[in-house]
């Protein structure tokens, strides 16, 4: 998350940055769920928490992005593949 900050501060300035570290490819990969399993809901609905952060003040440690990496892994744990094919 601190990552997406930083990227969306520097987008702020109006300063493009171009990076690909494939992170929610990585998150899937711990998380247990095989490449397919990362549907369109999926990524979205990990992208949407990843947005919130540009609201979250940049702080030393991020320690202050704890509750919303939380919110964003419960969200991803619940998530319903089976309801996501209808």
């Amino acid at each position: 998350m601190r990552f997406n900050q930083y990227i969306a501060a520097l987008r702020k300035l109006d300063i493009e940055v171009y990076f690909n570290l494939d992170l929610m490819s990585i998150v899937a990969n711990l998380m247990g769920i095989e490449k397919e399993g990362m549907t369109d809901l999926w990524m979205e609905l990990y992208g949407s928490t990843f947005r919130k952060c540009e609201n979250v003040s940049i702080e030393p440690m991020g320690k202050n992005l704890y509750p919303l990496a939380q919110e964003c892994y419960e969200a991803l744990k619940a998530f319903d593949f089976d309801r996501d094919g209808e």
